[in-house]
């Protein structure tokens, strides 16, 4: 199967909110829509680079052979028996935009479990990737030509969505063994707050935006300290700053105490329970949204 990437906001957009964000980003960024579509397509999938005798390929973010090929089957017995249901037909049309109601009421009831602390129905909304959930995230909220921080180094994939899908201006940010640093962020901020303002009110109420990636950070490897995380909270509190978490690896951590479990009250976080036993087009990955920032004001 041949996987082809988009072009930014012709096949992407899932929700009418997202509509004139969208529009506005599209007017302004011609120029990039034209280069994305002639940007090269990378046709392999994993099979092909075993062929050539690569047996793990970390630019993938794939699970392993032996898995997909179990899931094969597991994918083919759930079909079935989803599809002897009387309500099947239901499944071949538009369903919620917030995604199926029975999927989030159970991976909310995992979440809790996980996270040890409650995460509810209403905050889940389902998205085809945590990709597209920043990108529709930063285009609901943001303009082209805003301020991003991000973490230096951070996922490319998820800085090419800002930069160059969103238009997104992006100001790397220092980190150590024990994440982003703080104070390093918060001079960042000081110097651009005074030269860079910006209207604040409706659908764009924060300044800037902060891209994170706190747990198993990519491509580092570094989990964000409890200190840290409080102080980031901190300044982001004082710079009406927004607190983006892609946290798909939250999970995979073997400690259970309460001080390394996610401490809520976020607004804004990625996360994928299904991302490593299944195939990337099979897993459902989540935008967590705190819920006064789902209604807005107005």
């Amino acid at each position: 199967m041949l996987t082809i990437r988009s072009v930014p906001y012709l096949g992407r957009i899932l929700a009418p909110s997202l509509a004139e964000a969208a529009s506005k980003y599209l007017a302004a960024a011609s120029w990039d829509r034209r280069r994305m579509l002639h940007t090269r397509v990378n046709e392999k999938t994993l099979f092909d680079y075993m062929s050539q005798g690569i047996d793990v390929n970390l630019k993938m973010g794939t699970p392993p052979e032996t898995l997909l090929r179990r899931s094969n089957e597991y994918m083919k017995k759930a079909a079935l028996h989803r599809l002897e249901k009387p309500d099947a037909p239901c499944l071949f049309q538009y369903g919620p935009e917030a995604g199926d109601l029975r999927f989030r009421q159970e991976l909310s009831h995992f979440l809790s479990q996980e996270y040890m602390d409650p995460v509810q129905v209403d905050d889940i909304i389902v998205t085809a990737g945590a990709t597209q959930g920043l990108a529709m995230l930063a285009n609901l909220l943001f303009s082209p030509g805003d301020l991003v921080f991000v973490e230096d180094p951070t996922y490319f994939i998820g800085l090419q969505a800002l930069r160059q899908d969103c238009g997104l201006h992006c100001v790397p940010v220092p980190m150590d063994e024990n994440g982003i640093i703080p104070e390093e962020l918060e001079q960042y901020l000081k110097e651009r707050s005074s030269i860079k303002p910006r209207e604040i009110g409706g659908r764009k109420p924060f300044w800037s935006m902060l891209y994170l990636i706190p747990t198993f950070h990519n491509p580092t490897g570094v989990c964000l300290s409890a200190t840290r995380c409080r102080r980031v909270v901190q300044i982001a509190r004082k710079y009406n700053l927004l607190v983006v978490c892609d946290d798909v690896y939250n999970l995979l951590a073997f400690s259970q105490d309460e001080e390394s479990a996610l401490q809520r009250k976020r607004l804004f976080a990625y996360d994928d329970p299904s991302r490593t036993p299944t195939a990337p087009p099979t897993r459902p990955p989540t935008a967590d949204v705190a819920p006064r920032e789902i209604t807005w004001p107005g």
